[in-house]
C-alpha cells in the first residue's frame, strides 16, 4: 500500500519513512481542533509549506541544517501524524508545549482511535508516550478519531 505522502516521501535524501517504523494495531490519541477542521490530520510539514510554498527556499526549520541527510529526516519526521499512547500522555505533552511556547496553538481537544496494521506504519514509542505514524493512502482519520477530552480550559 502507497503512503499518503508518496509524492513528498520521495523528494527526501533520506529513507522515508525509516524501516525501523512498523504496523502496528495500537491506541491512539492526537490533539485536533474542532471537527472537521482541515489542521486535524495536516502533518507539521503541510503546515510548514503552506506558509512557504516556494519549494526551492524551504522555511529555516528545514533549511538551517547543513546536512542534507539531518534535513531529510526532520522533514520525513515532520510528514508523520503525531500520536500518542495515552490521553494523560497527550495532555502532559500538550502541556509542557504550550508552557514552552505559549503563542502557539497546538489544538483545542484530545481524540482517540484504535489504529491497525491496515493504517501505516509507526516509530518507536518514546518515553513520554510519542509516537510518529506514517499513515496510507485512503485511510479517513476524522472519520475514525473520536473527540474524548477537552485541552483548553
Amino acid at each position: 500500500m502507497d503512503f499518503k505522502y508518496k509524492e513528498h516521501h520521495n523528494r527526501l535524501q533520506a529513507e522515508c519513512p525509516p524501516k525501523t517504523y512498523k504496523p502496528l494495531d495500537i491506541d491512539a490519541y492526537r490533539w485536533v481542533f474542532d471537527e472537521g477542521d482541515e489542521q486535524n490530520f495536516q502533518t507539521q510539514y503541510e503546515k510548514f509549506m503552506k506558509r512557504f510554498p516556494n519549494p526551492s527556499k524551504p522555511p529555516k526549520r528545514y533549511n538551517d541544517i547543513s546536512d542534507l541527510e539531518k534535513r531529510g529526516a526532520k522533514m520525513c519526521e515532520d510528514m508523520a501524524y503525531s500520536m500518542y499512547t495515552t490521553a494523560e500522555k497527550a495532555r502532559d505533552s500538550f502541556i509542557f508545549l504550550s508552557e514552552r511556547f505559549p503563542k502557539a496553538v497546538f489544538g483545542k481537544y484530545i481524540a482517540f482511535a484504535k489504529l491497525t496494521k491496515q493504517d501505516g506504519i509507526n516509530s518507536e514509542i518514546d518515553e513520554n508516550g510519542h509516537f510518529n505514524h506514517h499513515p496510507f493512502e485512503l485511510v479517513d482519520y476524522e472519520k475514525r478519531f473520536q473527540i474524548i477530552a477537552n485541552l483548553i480550559k
